[in-house]
Order: C-alpha cells, then sequence, then structure tokens
C-alpha cells in the first residue's frame, strides 16, 4: 500500500462454484496467504482489497454459487486476534447487496470496530483516489465490471512508467532507428502465417 504496507487482493469472480469445492478446505489455503503470527507479533501491518463484483473468469461459464454467508462468518472467527487488530483497511470495489448485507452483520453482531476499517468503493476509480493502482494486479473481471459502471478509469496518481521501464513500448532498429515490434512477435506471426 502507499503506507508500506502488505495488501492482499481477493476476487469474488474468481471463488469457484461451491459444488465443486469444499470451502471448509479452501478457507486454510486463503488465511495461509496472510501474515504469519511472527510477522504479527513484530507488528507487520496489512490491508485487503476485495473486488466483489463482476463475473466468473470465464465469458462462457455459468453463474456460480459462492461460499454462504456463514462461511465469512466462519472465517472471521477463525482469524487470530493479531490478525483482525493488525488489518488496517479493507477496501471493497464493486459492492453488492449480499456484500452490504455481510457488512451489516459484522458491524452489528461480530465487531463494531471492525466496521471502521472498511471503506467502500463504487468504481476503480474511485479507488484509484484513494491509493495508486497502477502497480497493483487488479484482475480483468473487475475491469469489465467496472466498464458497465463508468467509460473510463481516472487515476491521478499514474506515474507514466512502462512495463520494465522503458519509455517507448516498441523497440528500434539498430540501423534505421524505425520502430518494429519485438522479434519474438514476428517470428510467432510469421508461423502462424505459414
Amino acid at each position: 500500500s502507499k503506507d508500506g504496507r502488505s495488501l492482499y487482493i481477493l476476487n469474488a469472480a474468481a471463488f469457484p462454484d461451491s459444488h465443486d469445492i469444499d470451502y471448509d478446505s479452501l478457507l486454510s489455503y486463503v488465511l495461509a496467504r496472510l501474515p504469519g503470527e511472527d510477522e504479527l507479533i513484530s507488528g507487520a501491518e496489512y490491508e485487503i482489497i476485495f473486488f466483489a463484483g463482476g463475473r466468473p473468469e470465464s465469458a462462457t461459464s455459468e453463474k456460480k454459487q459462492g461460499p454462504g454467508m456463514g462461511w465469512y462468518l466462519q472465517a472471521y472467527h477463525v482469524l487470530s486476534r493479531a490478525t483482525r487488530k493488525r488489518l488496517q483497511r479493507l477496501y471493497i470495489v464493486h459492492p453488492r447487496t449480499w456484500v452490504r448485507v455481510l457488512i451489516g452483520v459484522f458491524g452489528t453482531i461480530v465487531s463494531p470496530k471492525f466496521r471502521r476499517k472498511i471503506i467502500h468503493f463504487n468504481t476503480i476509480s474511485a479507488l484509484a483516489l484513494q491509493m495508486p493502482i497502477e502497480p497493483l494486479l487488479i484482475p480483468p473481471s473487475a475491469y469489465l465490471h467496472d466498464r458497465k459502471i463508468s467509460p473510463d478509469i481516472y487515476a491521478p496518481y499514474v506515474t507514466g512508467k512502462r512495463a520494465f521501464g522503458v519509455k517507448h513500448p516498441l523497440p528500434k532498429n539498430i540501423e534505421s532507428g524505425e520502430k518494429r515490434l519485438p522479434r519474438v512477435l514476428r517470428e510467432t506471426i510469421a508461423f502462424i502465417l505459414k
């Protein structure tokens, strides 16, 4: 994050169908990705960005049945006290009705303090006003969902850096100085055309 904290991204569109996978087994996998007890005891804090909108990863896939509300409550209770305490912010992008209901349950029944750590954003542009989004690995499904809401993404903190620090996206020919496609693309195109 911009404050130097570890940042974790969850994508609801990538959750598997509850008929295909045991979410209790998946919970231990997800929790293993969060900071360990040693890091938390030493004072490491973290933030989570949850992309709640979007369709499943495949355009041809049918609507998937995600985990029930009880699974989220169980996930919260399985977290150690240190893990819950060290979470500084939970950013929810593209909140849906079920997310708002879930947050209402968390805020009233589970922990009113936890509710204060949650920030909702309806678009990626709103998230970009809070933090630089350029280095984030935003899933394609979140971009596609965002296009339905807003035609453009406004990002005020964009640095203008290109991939791998390159100023120009296409390399130049050493002899002529003209821009050209990278060699791997030229050879791939030539192979496909043959």
